[in-house]
C-alpha cells in the first residue's frame, strides 16, 4: 500500500472518529442548558429593595399583565404588582399574554416612583 493511501485512510479514520466524539452543537448564540443557582424571588421581597441592591438580578415567575406605554408593562404574582422595564430584547420574538404564566430575569433599578425590574430576559412557563 502507498504513504499517500494509508495516509488518506489514516486522515478519514481521525475525521470519521471525532465526529463521533465531537458534541452535538446548538444553534449559534445558545448557552449553557442546565441547573442554575439564582432564586425566585417575589414582588414583595423586590419592593423591600433597601436590603437588595440596586443592579442586583433577580428571577421573578407571574405574569405580565398590562401594557403601561413605551417598554414599561404591569407585572403581578401572587405577592403583588411592580413595574418591569421591557425592552424589544427581551421579548426575543414571543408573545406573551396575561394569562402566561413567565419568568422575568432582571436588575433592580431604584427610581423616585419605586422599584422596577429591567428585565434582560422572559422565559414562558
Amino acid at each position: 500500500m502507498s504513504n499517500s493511501l494509508k495516509g488518506m485512510i489514516l486522515a478519514l479514520s481521525v475525521l470519521g472518529l471525532a465526529a463521533c466524539t465531537t458534541p452535538p452543537q446548538t444553534s449559534l448564540g445558545g448557552g449553557f442548558d442546565g441547573p442554575h443557582q439564582q432564586t425566585v424571588m417575589t414582588v414583595s421581597q423586590v419592593e423591600k429593595a433597601s436590603v437588595i441592591d440596586e443592579g442586583q438580578m433577580v428571577l421573578l415567575r407571574g405574569h405580565i399583565v398590562q401594557a403601561l406605554g413605551g417598554e414599561d408593562y404591569r407585572f403581578r404574582d401572587e405577592s403583588g404588582e411592580m413595574t418591569l422595564i421591557v425592552p424589544n430584547s427581551a421579548w426575543a420574538g414571543r408573545v406573551v399574554t396575561p394569562q402566561q404564566r413567565v419568568s422575568v430575569q432582571g436588575r433592580i433599578i431604584k427610581e423616585f416612583d419605586g422599584v422596577k425590574l429591567y428585565t434582560i430576559a422572559i422565559r414562558l412557563d
